[in-house]
């Protein structure tokens, strides 16, 4: 399992919160801001790390791209909400094909300028799934990747998993959007407004997972940067569908929002996993914000799991917080990680 770090204290935090608070509508810029220093400092140093994963005795290498195992298969099927053909991959836990088992369903939601193939290519999630179930730590379970970009081939048109940005760009996106808007389509800010994503996922994706294959009708998503924000955004708007989420690297301000107005209340049950990167300084998308939601949600008495791992806002840190995410969601045993509000030095 990958070493997560010591969460950092509540002071600094407070204090960088209120000097925010009093610069609407440049607090999200100021953030953009203060990241610059810290993040290119890690982002140079980053390419030094040892990019081997050990998950439950196996040595799964992050050097390059690979291909997919065997039990990951490529679908696709006609979208009425989205008017066109759309595709995914699916995995399927060992065993699969010789029982009649039904199996919880876990969603992924890739981040911006990525694709659906990221999660198998670059993170492993078929060898760090298959390790983990094999050994014992976490549930077999079917994984679903779809392809949150609206033109799934064009990384620049990645969505924010909701119907046409409804739940809003943040202050700097909104900017550099506009620009680019007016600059003949340039694409400074890689998002679409394009298209219903949030039907898309929670509907007409649930459905056809559950049409073809043994879903018992457990249903969690996970994701990164804009896709951990989408995942913990729909799982809690639609807790109904789904039984718990894990977010890495998020910019969840919408979601504190929802909660502090009320307009936004966890069932019972609902499972919650948040992490980002202690070096993580990307801006809104960074340790701060997440950590302010996790307060939010510890003052709300939302159960949830908090940690901080070692890295930047990046696909080698967040793949070594998987592991960590997959076994509070669906150990095998009914118990996982303690669900307390902070996890320190796990």
């Amino acid at each position: 399992m990958a070493v997560l770090s010591l969460v950092p204290g509540d002071g600094a935090y407070y204090r960088v919160e209120r000097i925010l608070s009093k610069l609407p509508p440049l607090g999200a810029a100021s953030q953009q801001l203060r990241s610059i220093p810290a993040t290119a400092a890690s982002l140079m140093t980053e390419p030094f790390q040892d990019r081997t994963l050990q998950v439950e005795g196996v040595k799964i290498n992050l050097e390059y791209a690979v291909n997919p195992l065997p039990n990951v298969m490529e679908q696709k099927f006609d979208s009425q909400v989205l008017d066109e053909e759309r595709t995914y991959w699916v995995y399927l836990p060992p065993g699969y094909e010789e029982s009649n088992d039904t199996y919880p369903t876990l969603f992924l939601l890739h981040g911006m300028s990525q694709g659906h193939r990221w999660w198998t290519e670059v993170a492993r999630i078929d060898r760090i799934a298959t390790a983990m179930i094999e050994s014992g730590k976490i549930r077999p379970m079917i994984i679903v990747m779809p392809n949150g970009n609206r033109v799934e081939r064009d990384f620049s048109t990645t969505s924010l998993y909701d119907d046409h940005c409804d739940t809003g760009l943040d202050f700097v996106a909104r900017t550099l959007k506009a620009i680019g808007d007016r600059l003949s389509g340039l694409r400074i800010y890689k998002i679409s407004c394009d298209g219903d994503f949030e039907d898309y996922i929670v509907r007409e994706m649930v459905e056809e997972v559950g049409s073809k294959y043994r879903s018992n009708g457990q249903r969690y998503l996970g994701g990164f940067s804009i896709g951990g924000r989408a995942a913990l955004q729909l799982a809690l708007g639609n807790d109904a569908v789904f039984d718990g989420a894990f977010g890495l690297s998020g910019n969840y301000d919408f979601l504190r929002r929802k909660l502090s107005d009320g307009e936004m209340v966890p069932s019972d049950g609902m499972k919650v996993f948040l992490a980002s990167g202690n070096k993580d300084q990307r801006g809104v998308y960074g340790e701060l914000n997440t950590f302010l939601f996790h307060k939010d949600l510890a003052g709300k008495d939302i159960d949830h799991l908090y940690c901080t791992y070692d890295g930047t806002h990046s696909n080698l840190a967040w793949i070594s917080a998987i592991p960590q995410a997959l076994q509070y969601l669906l150990p095998l045993d009914g118990g996982g990680v303690p669900a307390k509000n902070s996890c320190q030095g796990l």
